[in-house]
């Protein structure tokens, strides 16, 4: 809910936030209210879609794209850079995030040779 109503700077800040809250409460509307106003969120549109059947059709069709690129059993978090399916721990992240040419500070001194063999690739 909260995604449909921002772009990608607004829903990174809305998942930082999120991360934040729920170590204080388990109850994600309620921690969410706090973090819609950092992202430009409307926080009575996402508690009507949260509650609507417009959630109830985005969990379902998240489930679909989800199930479908992960059938069986998926580790969380699951993360892919460039489409391989990648190791969720930094060195590896970041290997493949530099490996796919980001201009990020971290890659300036990145080596290819030293890359780790992909976990899996899909």
């Amino acid at each position: 809910c909260a995604f449909n109503q921002t772009q990608s700077e607004g829903q990174a800040s809305f998942l930082i936030c999120m991360d934040e809250e729920s170590s204080s409460t388990k109850d994600a509307l309620a921690a969410s209210q706090n973090c819609c106003s950092d992202s430009s969120i409307d926080y009575s549109a996402l508690k009507q879609c949260f509650a609507g059947e417009s959630g109830q059709e985005l969990l379902d069709e998240a489930s679909k794209i989800f199930n479908k690129k992960l059938p069986g059993h998926a580790t969380v978090p699951h993360t892919f850079v460039n489409g391989l399916d990648t190791i969720p721990l930094y060195d590896e992240l970041k290997s493949r995030i530099c490996e796919a040419g980001s201009k990020a500070s971290i890659c300036n001194n990145f080596n290819s040779t030293l890359l780790p063999t992909p976990f899996c690739e899909v």
